[in-house]
């Protein structure tokens, strides 16, 4: 099972990166206010892509903080920006997900991956449940503490389901190594 694992490695690195960009996203979305900035789903103020986003002024991380802290600085349009692109991160980070932990699933064998590659299935799925909520029943507390909590949560799984893929091909390595030495052995 190691070899036909061991070609996933890049492939769970770039998931991290995924999952490292979409919790900064989260914490832009946040730090301005731009969860608001959406209150329907799927579409956003009625529109799958709203018209006026401003990209360059809600990703301006050079801008002013003032007294109010951006309360009312940002323009609306720059929260919808911020807030559209988290939520178009939230789709890639769970398609890419669903396809490497499908593929991983389908190859793993007697790995002994089952539980972390679940772990982060359920992980993911909870996260998008949470981030759904917030946007249906307008960011209650609660719920937006739990999808912060749970974005952490997403990342320590990932970095699990590295771990132990990291382990599980070391010792296969050391395994057939020590194998081989084994023959060796018996052969001179």
């Amino acid at each position: 099972a190691a070899p036909d694992l061991a070609r996933f490695r890049p492939w769970l690195y770039g998931g991290l990166l995924l999952v490292v960009l979409q919790i900064a996203l989260g914490a832009w979305t946040a730090a301005n206010y731009a969860a608001v900035a959406c209150t329907d789903l799927p579409t956003c103020q009625g529109q799958w892509w709203p018209e006026g986003m401003d990209f360059r002024h809600g990703f301006d991380v050079a801008q002013h903080v003032g007294p109010n802290y951006l309360g009312g600085q940002l323009t609306a349009d720059g929260r919808v920006a911020i807030h559209v692109t988290h939520r178009l991160g939230a789709m890639i980070v769970l398609a890419y997900f669903t396809v490497l932990l499908a593929l991983m699933w389908r190859r793993r064998g007697d790995s002994g991956l089952d539980s972390s590659i679940q772990l982060v299935a359920v992980v993911l799925a909870a996260q998008i449940a949470l981030g759904l909520a917030n946007v249906i029943l307008h960011i209650p507390l609660s719920i937006a503490v739990a999808h912060n909590a749970m974005g952490a949560g997403l990342l320590l799984s990932v970095i699990h389901l590295i771990w132990r893929h990291h382990l599980l091909l070391r010792t296969q390595t050391t395994s057939a190594t020590h194998t081989t030495t084994i023959k060796r052995e018996v052969t001179a």
